[in-house]
C-alpha cells in the first residue's frame, strides 16, 4: 500500500470534521505524544487548504520532573511550523482519588477555560480507534450501559466547548508512520507502560484476546452497534425534554406528573443528561446514584448530586446548580454566565442570600428559593445592582445582561 493511501482516510476525516466547525480559528491539543502531533500535521494542512486559524494547546500536569522540557520540544516543532502554542498548568491536584482521572479532568476543564477565553469555538483531540477500544474495555469493566459501551463520540460539547475526535477510525500505528514519513519525533510517555493505570491494563487485556480476533477494530464496531441503539434512546430524551422540560435561568423544569409517567429507564437518562449540563462534567453520573435521585424526586424529596439540586415545588421537578462562591474572570462567572455591561467599580458573583434578601416579594417571582441563589448578580460593593430577575432591572437586550455559556438543553441532548 501506497504512503498516500495509508493516510488518505485520516485526511479525509480531518478535513470532513474540520467542515463541520463554522469558527474562522480552532484548536488542537498536543501532549507530545504520537496521536496529537499526528493530528496537529494532519489539521494544519486542512486548515491552511480552508483558510482556518489553528492554534495549539498542551497541558502539563506536572507529576513527572521531565514533563516541562517535553512541552519545550512541543513548543519547538510548533515554532518551527508557525504555530501558536499555548502552555497550561495543573498546579491543583490534592493527591486524592485517581490520578489519572483526576487529571483527564483536569485537562479538560483548563483547556475549556481556555477556549473560552481565547473566543475558540472548537479543539481537536487525537483519539484513535486503540483508544477506542481500551475505553470500551474499561467501562465494560465498570458495568457500563449502552451509552458508556458506546464508546467516545466524534463530536461532543462540554465547558461552552465543541471537542473533535477525527481519528476514532485511524490506528496508532499508522499515525506513527505518518510522523516518520514526516521526520517528526514523538514522545513516549512511560506512563503508557505502567501496569498501574487502568488504561494500561485494558491495553494488555486487548493484546491478550488478539488470538480470539477480538482487536481494536472489533470492539470499535461493537461500541458503534450499541452507539446506533443508544442514539434511539436518546432520541426518545430529547423528544420528552422538547414537549415538557423548561429551561429556566441555567435550571431545568418538568411538570412532576410527566415526569413520573415516564419509563424508568429514560428517566434516568433524562436525569443523567440534566444533571451533566448543570454541573459541566464530561460524563453523567453512575446509573446506582441517578436511580437513588429518581426514587427521591418522584417522593417529592430533595436531593444532591454531584453539585446538583433535585427539588420538587408546585408540582413541577427542578434541577439546579449547588450555590457556591465562584473565581470570577472579567465578565465570566465560573464556566456558567457571562455578563455584559460592568461598569468600573462593579463585581460580578452569585445572587446568594446577601442578594436575595435585597430582593423585593422573591417569592412572587415563583422560583424555588434554590434557583434564585445561583443567578449571576452585579454588585457595587454591599449594594445589589442587577440580576435578570431583579424587579425594574434592565432587561437581555439592555447592554447589561446574561447568558448561559453552553447550549440549550434540548441541543446539548445530541452529544449525551
Amino acid at each position: 500500500m501506497q504512503l498516500n493511501d495509508r493516510f488518505g482516510p485520516a485526511k479525509a476525516a480531518v478535513r470532513q470534521a474540520l467542515e463541520t466547525i463554522d469558527d474562522a480559528r480552532v484548536a488542537v491539543a498536543v501532549s507530545g505524544g504520537s496521536d496529537s502531533l499526528a493530528l496537529m500535521v494532519l489539521l494544519q494542512e486542512a486548515c491552511a487548504a480552508q483558510g482556518v486559524a489553528l492554534r495549539v494547546v498542551s497541558v502539563d500536569h506536572r507529576l513527572r520532573p521531565e514533563s516541562g522540557a517535553e512541552l519545550d520540544k512541543v513548543a519547538a516543532i510548533c515554532a518551527a511550523r508557525g504555530l501558536t502554542h499555548d502552555r497550561l498548568e495543573w498546579r491543583e491536584w490534592d493527591r486524592q482519588g485517581n490520578l489519572q482521572n483526576e487529571a483527564r479532568k483536569a485537562r479538560y476543564a483548563l483547556m475549556a477555560d481556555w477556549a473560552r477565553r481565547e473566543n475558540l469555538g472548537a479543539i481537536f483531540l487525537g483519539h484513535t480507534i486503540d483508544d477506542q477500544a481500551e475505553t470500551f474495555l474499561m467501562r465494560l469493566a465498570r458495568k457500563a450501559g449502552s451509552t458508556g459501551l458506546s464508546g467516545m463520540r466524534a463530536r461532543t460539547w462540554q465547558g461552552g466547548v465543541t471537542w473533535l475526535r477525527p481519528l476514532l477510525a485511524t490506528r496508532r500505528a499508522d499515525l506513527q508512520a505518518y510522523l516518520d514519513a514526516q521526520g517528526i519525533d514523538w514522545i513516549n510517555d512511560p506512563g503508557n507502560e505502567d501496569a498501574a493505570y487502568e488504561r494500561v491494563k485494558a491495553r494488555r487485556a486487548l493484546e491478550a484476546l488478539s488470538p480470539l480476533g477480538i482487536g481494536p477494530e472489533v470492539l470499535a464496531e461493537v461500541a458503534q452497534n450499541l452507539a446506533s441503539e443508544d442514539r434511539i434512546l436518546r432520541g426518545l430524551v430529547r423528544d420528552f425534554a422538547e414537549r415538557h422540560v423548561g429551561q429556566v435561568h441555567g435550571a431545568l423544569a418538568c411538570d412532576a406528573a410527566e415526569f413520573g409517567a415516564l419509563d424508568p429507564e429514560i428517566a434516568l437518562r433524562l436525569l443523567g443528561a440534566g444533571v451533566t449540563w448543570i454541573n459541566g462534567a464530561a460524563y453523567p453520573p453512575r446509573r446506582e446514584a441517578l436511580c437513588r435521585m429518581r426514587e427521591a424526586l418522584l417522593g417529592a424529596r430533595r436531593h444532591t448530586l454531584a453539585g446538583v439540586i433535585g427539588l420538587s415545588r408546585k408540582g413541577d421537578i427542578w434541577l439546579t446548580r449547588e450555590p457556591a462562591t465562584e473565581p470570577r474572570d472579567g465578565t465570566q462567572l465560573g464556566a456558567h454566565w457571562r455578563v455584559r455591561g460592568l461598569k468600573p467599580g462593579e463585581d460580578l458573583r452569585e445572587l446568594g442570600a446577601d442578594g436575595l434578601a435585597q430582593l423585593k416579594d422573591w417569592r412572587g417571582l415563583g422560583l424555588p428559593r434554590e434557583v434564585l441563589l445561583t443567578l449571576p448578580s452585579v454588585w457595587s460593593g454591599e449594594r445589589l445592582v442587577w440580576t435578570p430577575v431583579l424587579a425594574g432591572g434592565e432587561g437581555p437586550r439592555t447592554p447589561r445582561a446574561a447568558e448561559p455559556i453552553r447550549a440549550s438543553f434540548t441541543n446539548s441532548l445530541a452529544d449525551h
